[in-house]
């Protein structure tokens, strides 16, 4: 399903240009331009061209790595894409870190634990999380950790992640990032795990005196793991959506802030490249999730 998905993109991108409302050329030039400069931008992009001729020019420069130029920087878009793609993923990975390394452990103490202090404070800072918009929960971190503690930098990119000025400068948008994400799988996990936790298996795996820590984590949490990756397969998009309103809180030099400026700008070919970058990713992702499954659950096949 790979290929027909990012062609169904592709077909849906290349629309962007020519579905937007009024003259694309005269919005990126101005009121003020002159007809002769507006006409001449017009055969620059191909608008004086049927839509099937454009669609497949675009899709053969596509297919070839040539994502078209910057209209505002005159920079080839791959090249302006490639410059921030390492930090949109670095972004996006270690919110995924931080949204396991919290959630995991917490599900699986919840639902060993049920109905204790412990349970009920993490169900209620996962309701919490998952209820705060992301914009509101940056600019909370901002002013709690940067401007009244100073324990992190306000935004900015410090660096490579094996640094410690790299570390201080991603904790706050990898945070805030993952909140959401830390939510959604706390409360999958321990809802999984508590359903696992009840069922004929793991009582036979008990009255064999099998130790109570291999019970939960050989035989529940594995079980419970293939639901709980099928939903966070699913959130990798709503992941990237989040890093792109980060990226412009924390001024992080992602596709995310590049995106923002690109729409603001008028610039298409830089907006086509960045969302066809971001479907690509995610259309990964999900393909790896699918993977992945076969190694949690042996008795999946695959044909």
């Amino acid at each position: 399903m790979v290929i027909p998905i990012m062609l169904g993109v592709t077909l849906i991108v290349s629309s962007i240009l020519y579905l937007s409302p009024g003259d694309p050329a005269r919005i990126m030039l101005g009121p003020n331009a002159r007809p002769s400069v507006v006409k001449q931008l017009r055969e620059d992009l191909g608008l004086d061209k049927p839509f099937h001729i454009r669609y497949f020019t675009w899709l053969g420069d596509i297919l070839q790595g040539d994502f078209g130029v910057s209209l505002q920087r005159n920079v080839p878009v791959t090249e302006m894409i490639m410059s921030r793609l390492p930090a949109s993923l670095e972004l996006a990975f270690f919110a995924a870190m931080v949204a396991w390394v919290i959630a995991l452990p917490t599900g699986i103490i919840s639902a060993v634990k049920p109905y204790t202090i412990f349970d009920n404070i993490s169900m209620f800072f996962a309701l919490f999380w998952v209820s705060m918009p992301s914009f509101w929960l940056s600019i909370v971190a901002i002013i709690v950790f940067a401007l009244w503690l100073g324990v992190f930098p306000i935004s900015g990119y410090g660096g490579p992640f094996w640094t410690l000025s790299g570390i201080m400068h991603l904790a706050l948008p990898a945070f805030c990032t993952g909140a959401r994400l830390v939510a959604m799988l706390t409360r999958l996990i321990r809802s999984k795990m508590m359903d696992e936790l009840g069922k004929d298996y793991v009582r036979t795996a008990r009255s064999k005196g099998l130790k109570e820590y291999l019970v939960v984590m050989k035989h529940a949490l594995r079980n419970s793991l293939i639901p709980t990756i099928t939903v966070f397969g699913l959130q990798v998009p709503a992941l990237f959506s989040l890093s792109i309103i980060i990226e412009t809180v924390y001024a992080w030099p992602g596709m995310g802030r590049l995106l923002v400026d690109g729409v603001f700008k008028r610039d298409y070919p830089l907006v086509q490249g960045i969302v066809l970058m971001y479907t690509f990713i995610v259309v990964i992702t999900n393909l790896a999730v699918d993977l992945i499954y076969g190694y949690i659950d042996p008795r999946i096949k695959y044909d």
